[in-house]
């Protein structure tokens, strides 16, 4: 919900790996240490910080945290609408001919999922295509489509999705 610019990676002290392509920010951390002819890098996650820093993004993450939490909105509430409106989705997956050869990639009883589901098909690339053409955005990764479901949708929005994947492709 915070858009792009904010992300998070875990850089444990000790760990080394050397960035293949980095910013000139990443040195930052190893000024004193510089060596003639050599990329300094950072010890910490820094050695992986690009070129010019746009916090923008990050603004508008503790944006966002600081709405959620005033409204009293935790990730289990989010993860609980997001399941619900699954459920709902896998409901009408029987109406849906685009989806009835379709392997469902995690069980719908799996409770450690994300907020999508994976359907593995060799329709997988025309589906996406064809939800595209319906402005519906999901996300194709050879022959799986993926569909996730977040806390800005509803169930008539599910309803909605249902019927475009029923249209003929």
């Amino acid at each position: 919900m915070a858009g792009e610019g904010a992300c998070f990676m875990h850089c444990p002290p000790g760990w080394g790996l050397r960035p293949r392509d980095t910013g000139w920010y990443a040195a930052f951390g190893d000024l004193a240490q510089a060596q003639p002819g050599q990329v300094g890098y950072s010890r910490d996650g820094w050695r992986f910080m690009g070129a010019t820093f746009d916090p923008s993004g990050l603004y508008r993450f503790n944006a966002v945290m600081r709405w959620l939490r005033d409204e009293g909105i935790t990730p289990a509430i989010i993860h609980a609408h997001a399941t619900a409106l699954q459920q709902h989705f896998l409901r009408h997956v029987a109406e849906i001919p685009a989806l009835a050869g379709a392997r469902l990639v995690v069980p719908p009883d799996e409770t450690r999922r994300g907020n999508f589901l994976t359907f593995e098909t060799p329709e997988a690339q025309s589906l996406y295509a064809h939800l595209k053409r319906r402005n519906v955005i999901t996300d194709v990764r050879g022959n799986r489509l993926r569909i996730g479901f977040g806390l800005y949708q509803t169930q008539g929005e599910v309803d909605e999705l249902v019927r475009r994947l029923r249209t003929p492709m």
